[in-house]
């Protein structure tokens, strides 16, 4: 029941190398009246723990340790109207932070208007080079990005069904 109009992930990695947090802001437009709440999943080998930060918050949630997937509800504060717009924001933060395998992924399974991955580095563990990724239809397409003092992003825009996200060397 919702459409997502542009999507922006946050990423903080710490200075021994781990993603400490991911946040994520999304617009949506209801398709119809009375949507409440949306799924968000997140593969990982720490699963995170999941919070909602601006107008929604965590319903219910399902982990599947032995799949490495956390799968969560988020409520939103008020049911919309079709049609009505929506900028939601949450959180995901594993418990126990491990070693970042270097890269960060979105998936889509429609398309979105524009997608944006921010990753800021503690100063003390700065990348040495880092590339944007997207994958259709099984076809990887790379090209470099260009380190800007601690963060490296990208962003697609008119994107999907697919995968895409940044991923560096140390």
């Amino acid at each position: 029941g919702l459409t997502p109009i542009s999507v922006h992930d946050q990423v903080v990695v710490d200075a021994q190398g781990r993603e400490t947090t991911r946040d994520v802001k999304q617009l949506f437009v209801a398709e119809r009246d009375g949507v409440d709440h949306y799924w968000v999943y997140f593969q990982a080998p720490t699963l995170p723990v999941v919070q909602g930060l601006r107008n929604c918050h965590v319903s219910a949630v399902e982990n599947m340790p032995e799949l490495g997937i956390v799968v969560a509800q988020l409520r939103l504060n008020r049911s919309l109207a079709k049609g009505e717009s929506v900028l939601v924001e949450h959180r995901a933060a594993p418990a126990t932070p491990e070693p970042s395998d270097r890269t960060v992924e979105r998936a889509f399974l429609g398309q979105v208007r524009s997608a944006h991955t921010e990753v800021l580095f503690d100063p003390a563990c700065l990348p040495l080079a880092a590339e944007r990724f997207i994958m259709v239809d099984g076809v990887e397409r790379v090209e470099p990005v260009v380190i800007v003092g601690r963060s490296v992003h990208a962003l697609v825009l008119d994107f999907g069904p697919g995968l895409y996200g940044v991923r560096w060397e140390w």
